[in-house]
């Protein structure tokens, strides 16, 4: 998860799609199996330990990568129903934890950045987690 501020753009171009384009990331947030913020994930990978242990009961796979209480949240802070919290994907959970920490890694007010030229940016997979609860 990565969150830009346009005021503090340093020096550093990047091509998309052609163009070249400034970007400058000050914040960051992340949850992985066995790291729960970007220090984590950084002693993660100075300790070279792997992640990855057996899979769940009920998965289907031997070796896994488990994030614990992903669809855990509080969900209340967002402004989401708890009802309706109990239909969201976990992912969706963990995406608004993470870029909540990504904002305020970056030294912002989450609470506070609503209307400004704050993005952030983010990476997930694809989800099929309501395909089953329909």
């Amino acid at each position: 998860m990565v969150v830009e501020r346009p005021e503090e753009r340093r020096e550093g171009l990047v091509t998309v799609e052609g163009r070249e384009s400034a970007v400058a990331v000050v914040g960051m947030g992340c949850e992985l199996p066995s790291a729960r913020g970007p220090r984590e994930l950084w002693r993660l990978l100075a300790q070279a330990r792997d992640a990855v242990g057996p899979g769940r009961a009920g998965t289907g796979l031997r070796q896994a990568g488990h994030i614990d209480g992903a669809g855990c949240s509080d969900l209340t802070r967002f402004g989401i129903d708890p009802d309706e919290a109990a239909w969201l994907d976990p992912q969706q959970h963990l995406l608004l934890r993470v870029a909540y920490d990504a904002i305020a890694d970056a030294g912002l007010d989450p609470a506070g950045i609503a209307g400004s030229p704050t993005a952030v940016c983010v990476g997930q997979s694809a989800s099929d987690y309501g395909a089953d609860r329909r």
